[in-house]
């Protein structure tokens, strides 16, 4: 078999898997284990808690103490559940998603991805959900 062939084979092989992976992934969606965790590390088990204590009351990185401004507060939530799907420019972008938005516009946004069956609910305080649109806002300047 000469080189060609092996390299059209392996380019066929890869094509192959990496299709089947984004459908795998896109059939779980918003969860990586079903009716247990969702796409961001959450549990099931944990959402009213965590929508009672705020998200960040989960998160041992953030140091919330240290966050007066909604911007910064923003950015943490967007780190615990966002960016595991969403980069600011990379995979699945969520500038060009934000852009041309307000933070009003955004908070209405959020408050409406419980209906996309693709994305896990926002899960913590009107606080947190408020300062989210708010980081939003800036970053699709």
């Amino acid at each position: 078999m000469n080189i060609v062939i092996s390299l059209v084979i392996m380019a066929i092989g890869l094509s192959s898997v990496g299709y089947y992976e984004a459908l795998r992934e896109r059939i779980r969606k918003p969860y990586i284990v079903k009716d247990y965790m969702y796409s961001n590390g959450i549990l099931l088990s944990e959402v009213d808690e965590l929508n009672q204590n705020g998200v960040l009351s989960k998160v041992k990185w953030a140091n919330i103490e240290e966050y007066k401004e909604p911007e910064k507060i923003g950015e943490a939530v967007y780190n615990a559940q966002c960016y595991s799907c969403h980069g600011l420019r990379k995979f699945n972008p969520m500038i060009p998603k934000v852009q041309g938005l307000s933070a009003e516009d955004l908070y209405y946004v959020i408050d409406s991805i419980q209906y996309n069956p693709l994305m896990p609910p926002f899960i913590g305080t009107e606080e947190e959900k408020s300062a989210l649109s708010v980081f939003l806002a800036k970053i699709a300047k």
